[in-house]
């Protein structure tokens, strides 16, 4: 899996689901995040998801939210990168550079993968279960709920990773004219 990626490519990957209903970040909160990020950084963002339906009490997935997030935020080139297996998550993370995710599996594969990480917590530790060996910032919803993290708070998390020293926190990463600082 390719999708079109050059080597020099910054990638922030953003991941939607999560199973437990604390840890879902709302559609809103990611198409916001992703205007925010289209004006702030150069990059290319890809969205990722579970698959399947909301309703299934096994596995939940978010394909009709992921269509929904992709339709809405396309302007701000966000790109949806269906991933049926785990398998293929892994090879399309790899292609990443950052990922913003809520506290769940794809955050420990990014983690393992060596991906900076912005997680979000809701009613689980960060301190217990935050990304190992990594670049990463927490953020944790005030009544233990992701949906109390707003996407400004996002970015501010995000800023410190990808502007610190070494790559890929290089200036390259920032627009010319930063939309807010």
């Amino acid at each position: 899996m390719t999708c079109g990626v050059t080597p020099d490519e910054r990638i922030i990957a953003l991941q939607i689901s999560a199973r437990k209903p604390g840890q879902q970040w709302s559609a809103g909160n990611f198409i916001t995040l992703a205007r925010l990020i289209a004006e702030r950084y150069r990059c290319r963002m890809f969205l990722f998801w579970s698959p399947g339906e909301s309703s299934n009490p096994m596995h939940p997935g978010d394909d009709i939210k992921a269509e929904y997030i992709t339709g809405l935020a396309a302007g701000y080139g966000l790109e949806a990168v269906p991933t049926r297996t785990l398998e293929e998550l892994k090879a399309a993370l790899s292609l990443c550079s950052a990922v913003v995710s809520s506290d769940g599996g794809a955050v420990h594969v990014a983690a393992a993968l060596g991906l900076q990480v912005v997680a979000l917590y809701g009613n689980s530790d960060p301190a217990h279960w935050h990304p190992w060996h990594v670049p990463h910032q927490t953020l944790r919803g005030s009544r233990e709920h992701v949906n109390d993290i707003s996407p400004e708070d996002v970015i501010r998390a995000i800023d410190p990773l990808i502007n610190s020293s070494g790559e890929p926190g290089t200036g390259a990463w920032i627009s010319a004219s930063p939309a807010s600082a």
